[in-house]
Order: structure tokens, then C-alpha cells, then sequence
């Protein structure tokens, strides 16, 4: 019988060659656009899932108040990982990590590479798997690397990996490195990538004693795996009189607080700072999901309204059947596997669509995404064209069956009924509104994207170049030393392009545009006593005409005048405002910064996301920029009132040379 149904659907379908042609098209664009955003949405949902113990693991943050301000972080100090583990028996393993940019060297070629520093717990916590090495031994000590398998035939080709040497720079001077493991690449869906993991042994090369041990030099990401059963709210509240004690010493009881976040929460959980981790928004998955029920939708409306107006061209053969003693049960199965028969159709079709489209659909949002042939997936698939078939065949089953024989015979059914009319006009304005909704709703993302392919950011970002020159400061290696080892690169470099026509200028810079880990500086005002803070940047002297920012007021550092290389500043016009500066153009600042002169006034530009405005009240945006090496300086312009903000500190002293 059911042959016999799907052979007639065929050869209904066959006759019908345009309505057949609309119905799985339409169905099938449905399908693939519906299937597309599932699969970034599914991403996005099951972000750090795939580790066993994703339940009992947990990111530890911090949030210090001090003078009114509240600074929270989801990089933690260095310290706090052991004190966690010495003074809490619900915690049964830690993991701290870093991400650096270093360079590397095989033979002759060097490269820049970004490398986790990271503790050796880090194989028993999370479910990365080891694929050569041992998990034990791997990052135990100081001169090891583990490799991604990418990585290894990046530097040693299709030839064995593991016992070869990498030199890596570290602090300027290289350090051979013994490949001791190659680790399989994180999932997409993991919120650590990798390309190196090198052990945390050597954070005493990376950063002084101090820096280890203070409480509010925050660097690392850190993670704790909970014992089984462990409540972490409950913990949360223990760890409060055990920290105050840690840092009774600068901190009042209750100043510095140490909590928990779930790992599964971080991916999309963004009233939480961002840490090393990428974290996106969660109402993106929702409003692409959103969009993906209503594409399909409307699909399927489109299916029922062109049910509808065929309902009375087959009014005579639902009678004639009728009369020749088939059962309205048996014209339902009928429409019905002409229904599934289109939406299989068109699932097939949509899937084709969307794995041509994938590629590109990955390239636009940044995504490695693939569609799973599994025995599971095409249950979903086959399920998912049989609900779609049993739904969008609702209408030509349940009612057009129904029709009466005799009247249908005769043709009196010329003509939707009231009712059916409608229904009709029901599903047309639906149909209309949701397709307005869309129109609506692509025009303005077209609106967005436009914004920002033509925002002016304040500086020229087209045809600049950005060569990152990294190194983490030291005992011995302070940031004057690596800005002034930046600058001596800068001078190799100009000299290096000097006459060709293809380069028009170099310069250097602490900090790049439009990457993280821009300095964040505090102070105490003397006049008012509120605390303050700002951002800055070192530059050489001709960042301001090479990256194309405005001048507001004053002028630009000179070469030619020996006292802006250690007393010349500039702010941008937020800051100048804010902090009464705009007639000082020229003089010297006022306390805690006395000894600096105020040169000019920058046009206000954007060197973060867009989500940031150019202001002072938020402490991130305003910033100044200090040449050559005494912007140290500023970190501390009188030590008895200025205050380095508890802030994240990554790329604090980095050189980028354009």
C-alpha cells in the first residue's frame, strides 16, 4: 500500500512540475538557511562541554574594591592557585595558563608564534588528548613544548616530532626546547585554543618574584576541578575570611573577593570581563535560531498556501476516489506521502545547499563548522522531513479529504469555502508580515555592517602593516628595555625599506590598534582625592602622522626637540576635557604628574571594540601616549599617591612596529 502512495505521489508530482518545483525549492532554502544557523548556534551552546568533568570545573575570578572602584577580572594573580589548593580541601586540582607571543626559531627560519604557559594539570583537568608523550612528563620542568599536530609539520614537516629541539626566545634571550608531546588540536567549540603548550616553570624566566607573589598583578586565567559533590556557592562563601587573610595586609575584609564561574557558562556569559578566553554574547544563538524557525516557517506556509489554492482542482478527484470506495483515512495517507515526499525532497536538496554554502558561511563568521554525516544526524534529518512533510500536508489531509463525493463530482466545490478563505488569508498576511520582518531585519544587520566597514575610527587603518615584536618583563628585562629593543627594530626596519616606493613610513608603538592588552594606569587626585585612571600607549615620534590621527590642539613630538624623547605627553581630547587639560597645551601638567608637558591634544579616536565609548568614566578608553623610553614614568608619577590599577595587564610594555 505504501508503494503503491509514494508512486502516485511521484507521478502527481511529475505532473505538477512547477508546484512541485516552487514547493521544494522553497522548502529547501528553509531548510538550508535553518540548518546553517543551527549548526553556528549548536556551536556556540555546546561550547567546553565536551570535557568529562565540565560539572566540577570552574574559572576563578576576582573583583578588588578599592577607593569606590570596583576592578573585576577574570584573570586571577599568579599566587592564588596555590593558596586555593593549600587551604581548601574541596578543590582537587588547579590549572593556571598564560598566552604569549614569542618567537621561534628552526635553524634559519624564525617565526612569531602564540604559546600557552601553562601548569601540568592541565592534561588531568580538561580532556585534551596527548597523542604523543607522556601526560605525566610532558610539562613537568622547563625546557619542554608540546606541538599540535599542525604545529609539528609547520617546523620538522612529515618527519617524527617528538625529541627534536625549537629554539624559543624568552625575555630576548633563545632557550632550546625539547618537543616532549603532541597534543590534538582543541575543538572549535573549546574556549582554550592552542598551537604550544610550554610549562609553567617557566613563569619565574617570564616575570620577577614580586610579580609572582602580588595579589594584584593580575595575568593568568585560573581553573579549579572540584571534588565530587562540591557545591560551589557554598565554597565561594568559605574562601571569603581565608582571602581576607591573605591580603590583610593591603586590603580591608571584604575589599577582595575570589569567586567561581561554571565553565560551561564562560563562552557566552559576558556580565563577566573577558579573560584569555573568547567570549561571545548568548543572545546571538537565540536571535539566529529565532531567524532559522521562521525561514523555515515560512516555508512551510508557503507549502500550505499553495495547498490550499490546489485544494479545489483536485476536488473531483478526491470524489471520484471516494465513489470508487476508497476511505477518507486512505486519502489522507495519501496527501500526506505526497506532503513527506516534498519535504524529503527538499531536505535532501537543502542539505546539498547548505554544505556548497558552507565554506563561505565559515568564512563569515569566523567558524570551522561541518555538517555531521552520522547515523544520528540523519535520524534528525529524516525525522525532522517527516515532522515537516506531517505539518505543511495538514491542511490537503484533514480537510480537502473531507470533501463530499457528490459535490465534488458535479463541481459544486468551484470555490474556497468561507472557512477556508479564511485560513487563507491567515496564512497570506502571516506569510506577508514574516517576510516584512525579515526584510526588515536584514536591512538593518546591512545598515550595521555598513557602519563599520566606513566608521571613521580616528586613524587610518587601510594599508598598515602591524609586525609584533613580544616580550613578557622580567627582574632583569624591564618594559624600558623591550620598548627600547622595539625601537632599535624600527631603526633596522626603516633603514632595511628606506627608498623603496611600496613603503611610505615606519614607526613603533607599545600597544597596537585595535588589539587587547592595552596599559591601564590609576592615581589618586590630590584635589579631590577620587581615584582616576587612564590608558596609554609609547609611541615613536612619528606614530601621529603614520597611523593618520588628528591633532585637536598643540603639536606632534619632534625629533628636533631633545626633551620630548622624556617630558612631552599628548591625550586625546575625552581626557583632556575631563581632566580640566584643554587650556594646558604647552605647560606642565599638574600634580601627581608634574615634570610632563602637555604638547598637544589628540582628535578622539577608537582603538577598542566600538562597544566602547571614548570616555572617562568607564576608566579604559582615555589615553595618553609617551615617547621613547621614559613613559615608565608615568606608571607611578608620585609614588606616594599614584596606584598601577589592579587591572588586567597583557601586552603591558609589547612594542608593534608598523
Amino acid at each position: 500500500m505504501l508503494k503503491n502512495y509514494l508512486k502516485i505521489a511521484l507521478r502527481n508530482l511529475l505532473r505538477e512540475k512547477r508546484y512541485s518545483a516552487i514547493n521544494i525549492l522553497g522548502l529547501g532554502i528553509g531548510v538550508a538557511v535553518a540548518l546553517l544557523l543551527g549548526l553556528y548556534a549548536r556551536e556556540e551552546w555546546s561550547f567546553d562541554s565536551f570535557h568529562s568533568k565540565k560539572g566540577r570545573i570552574c574559572r576563578v575570578w576576582v573583583k578588588e574594591h578599592y577607593q569606590g572602584e570596583v576592578f573585576f577580572n577574570t584573570v586571577t594573580p599568579v599566587v592564588l592557585a596555590g593558596v586555593l589548593e593549600d587551604n581548601f580541601p574541596e578543590v582537587e586540582k588547579t590549572v593556571q595558563y598564560i598566552q604569549v607571543n614569542n618567537l621561534v626559531k628552526k635553524g634559519s627560519e624564525v617565526s612569531q608564534e602564540q604559546m600557552h604557559v601553562i601548569t601540568p594539570s592541565v592534561l588531568e583537568v580538561f580532556d585534551f588528548e596527548l597523542l604523543e608523550g607522556d601526560p605525566k612528563g610532558a610539562l613537568e620542568g622547563l625546557r619542554k613544548v608540546v606541538l599540535t599536530p599542525a604545529a609539528a609539520r609547520k617546523y620538522f614537516g612529515a618527519g617524527p616530532a617528538l625529541g627534536q629541539t625549537l629554539s624559543i626566545q624568552l625575555s630576548g634571550q633563545w632557550e632550546e626546547f625539547t618537543v616532549s608531546g603532541i597534543i590534538r588540536e582543541a575543538p572549535s567549540n573549546s574556549s582554550i585554543q592552542y598551537n604550544m603548550l610550554i610549562p609553567y616553570e617557566n613563569m619565574r624566566i617570564l616575570f620577577s618574584g614580586r610579580a609572582l607573589t602580588s595579589w594584584t598583578f593580575v595575568y593568568p586565567e585560573t581553573y579549579v576541578l572540584l571534588k565530587e559533590g562540591v557545591d560551589a556557592g557554598a565554597l565561594q562563601q568559605k574562601m571569603a575570611p581565608v582571602i581576607d587573610g591573605q591580603v590583610a595586609r593591603i586590603y580591608k575584609a571584604g575589599e577582595y573577593v575570589v569567586g567561581l564561574q561554571p565553565l560551561t557558562d564562560i563562552h557566552l556569559n559576558n556580565d563577566y570581563p573577558q579573560g584569555i578566553a573568547a567570549v561571545s554574547d548568548h543572545r546571538y544563538p537565540m536571535i539566529l535560531s529565532g531567524i532559522a524557525l521562521l525561514v523555515l516557517l515560512l516555508g512551510v506556509v508557503n507549502f500550505v498556501i499553495l495547498a490550499i489554492g490546489r485544494s479545489v482542482s483536485r476536488a473531483k478527484e478526491v470524489g471520484i476516489r471516494r465513489v470508487a470506495g476508497a476511505l477518507r483515512r486512505q486519502l489522507m495517507q495519501q496527501f500526506w506521502s505526497e506532503s513527506v515526499a516534498v519535504t524529503l525532497l527538499a531536505v535532501v536538496l537543502g542539505v546539498l545547499m547548505a554544505q556548497l554554502c558552507l565554506p563561505a558561511f565559515n568564512l563569515i563568521t569566523g567558524k570551522n563548522l561541518s555538517i555531521p554525516y552520522t547515523l544520528s544526524s540523519l535520524t534528525i534529518f529524516l525525522s525532522g522531513g517527516l515532522a515537516l512533510g506531517l505539518l505543511a500536508g495538514a491542511y490537503p489531509a484533514l480537510i480537502v479529504s473531507g470533501f463530499s463525493p457528490l459535490r465534488a463530482i458535479k463541481g459544486v466545490i468551484t470555490k474556497l469555502g468561507r472557512g477556508r478563505q479564511m485560513l487563507l488569508r491567515g496564512l497570506v498576511s502571516f506569510q506577508f508580515v514574516l517576510s516584512l520582518c525579515l526584510i526588515i531585519c536584514t536591512m538593518v544587520m546591512a545598515f550595521q555592517l555598513q557602519y563599520l566597514q566606513h566608521k571613521n575610527l580616528g586613524f587610518d587603518k587601510e594599508q598598515v602593516v602591524i609586525l609584533p615584536y613580544q616580550a613578557a618583563p622580567t627582574a632583569d628585562y624591564g618594559t624600558a628595555a623591550i620598548f627600547a629593543d622595539g625601537l632599535e627594530i624600527e631603526h633596522r626596519l626603516r633603514q632595511a625599506l628606506n627608498g623603496r616606493r611600496e613603503v611610505l613610513a615606519v614607526t613603533a608603538s607599545a600597544h597596537a590598534l585595535g588589539f587587547p592588552g592595552w596599559t591601564t594606569l590609576g592615581y589618586t587626585d590630590p584635589s579631590s582625592q577620587q581615584y582616576r585612571d587612564f590608558t596609554y600607549n609609547a609611541v615613536s615620534e612619528n606614530y601621529l602622522e603614520t597611523m593618520g590621527i588628528g591633532l585637536a590642539a598643540g603639536r606632534s613630538f619632534s625629533p628636533d626637540i631633545p626633551s620630548d624623547r622624556e617630558k612631552a605627553v599628548m591625550v586625546n581630547e575625552s581626557m583632556a576635557g575631563a581632566f580640566g587639560w584643554r587650556g594646558l597645551v604647552g605647560q606642565q601638567l599638574p600634580p601627581p604628574f608634574e615634570g610632563f608637558q602637555l604638547i598637544g591634544i589628540l582628535k578622539d579616536f577608537h582603538f577598542r571594540s566600538l562597544h566602547t565609548e571614548i570616555t572617562v568614566d568607564d576608566g579604559h578608553e582615555p589615553h595618553q601616549f609617551i615617547p621613547g623610553s621614559q613613559r615608565c614614568q608615568l606608571r607611578r608619577p608620585a609614588d606616594s599617591q599614584a596606584r598601577a590599577s589592579p587591572g588586567r595587564r597583557r601586552g603591558a610594555g609589547h612594542a608593534g612596529n608598523h
